[in-house]
């Protein structure tokens, strides 16, 4: 692949919103998951404030906006104001947003709404945010972007998935500039879900490096990154590697982030890496548990290239870092960023 240079960083999670708070949070500030009530059982969720989106929209426009498509606006607005608010031809700009549930709470109150109203009395605005591709097509009409939009929805590798479809897009010249982003929600459901497959014994604390021992929090967020086609002597962080598939090949130097997020299934694969002494750095007790987390590992990269700190080396001229993420199926994501 060319490579792709990172212009901007939009972040929201947990640890709050833009890349000074992300920063913060990777030099110790405090991180800790919300309580929330799940059918009266309290259970921790690295929960995300979308209120610091009046900042960039008026709140009117905001009215019928659900959280997850709020989280991804956010996350994309974000990614601009770090780029400096860009000037681009609006049709030669793409969108494309990676989503492991989607808009998991809205679905659910549309299908509610079918069965309590009845398929002639069901909610149009619950439908319409519903659907997969409507983040993008918020995200679309607000920054008015005319170019291509698409969602990429593979669950674990949907960061990757939708990651190998902006860089087609750059390299076959369709587009000058690709808002990446990858998105999704925490709600009541889901919730549920994580109670019962953990069979009640849920975490208090992220421990991601606990590989024999479940300690995974449901995260939420949105990280985008604003990404074009990186020039000869570009001082921006690139994108120089992307490999997705059951193989992957990892240089055997260089510091390697990995998105294991507390679910001993997916912590089997990271035990070899962790026990060959190479150099490893693990953030997700900053985000959570959720399909979004190794987006965030992106951002944290990019910004560890100009502070090598950040992930616990203190070497200076830190040429490549390798961001890896292991999925349920034993399929993994490999990105390589460096300068």
């Amino acid at each position: 692949m060319k490579p792709l240079a990172i212009s901007g960083i939009g972040v929201a999670g947990a640890f709050g919103c833009g890349r000074a708070a992300l920063e913060a949070a990777l030099t110790g500030a405090a991180v800790e998951p919300q309580q929330v009530d799940v059918r009266g059982v309290s259970l921790p969720a690295y929960r995300a404030d979308v209120a610091p989106l009046a900042q960039h929209m008026n709140k009117r426009a905001l009215r019928r906006i659900d959280h997850c498509c709020r989280l991804a606006l956010l996350g994309a607005c974000e990614a601009l104001a770090d780029a400096g608010q860009p000037e681009f031809d609006p049709a030669r700009v793409g969108v494309i947003v990676g989503t492991g549930f989607g808009a998991m709470a809205t679905s659910l109150a549309f299908l509610d709404s079918v069965r309590i109203d009845g398929d002639m009395l069901a909610s149009p605005t619950a439908f319409s945010n519903s659907v997969h591709n409507a983040a993008v097509a918020y995200i679309t009409m607000s920054l008015k972007f005319s170019g291509p939009g698409l969602t990429v929805s593979q669950f674990d590798m949907s960061y990757i998935s939708a990651l190998l479809a902006a860089s087609q897009w750059l390299d076959e010249g369709r587009v000058d500039a690709v808002l990446y982003g990858v998105v999704d929600e925490y709600c009541e459901t889901l919730g549920y879900c994580w109670q019962h497959y953990s069979g009640g014994m849920v975490a208090s604390r992220l421990e991601p490096l606990e590989l024999d021992r479940q300690t995974a929090i449901a995260g939420e967020g949105a990280a985008f990154l604003l990404l074009e086609p990186a020039r000869s002597g570009d001082a921006r962080p690139q994108l120089q590697m992307l490999q997705m598939g059951a193989r992957i090949d990892l240089p055997a130097e260089g510091p390697l982030l990995l998105a294991c997020d507390g679910f001993v299934q997916t912590g089997r694969h990271y035990a070899e890496l962790l026990a060959s002494g190479q150099q490893t750095a693990c953030c997700t007790h900053l985000y959570g548990s959720s399909p979004v987390a190794p987006a965030f590992d992106l951002a944290v990269a990019a910004l560890a290239l100009d502070r090598p700190g950040l992930i616990g080396s203190d070497e200076g001229n830190l040429e490549a870092i390798h961001c890896l993420r292991y999925g349920f199926s034993g399929e993994g994501g490999h990105v390589q960023i460096g300068r």
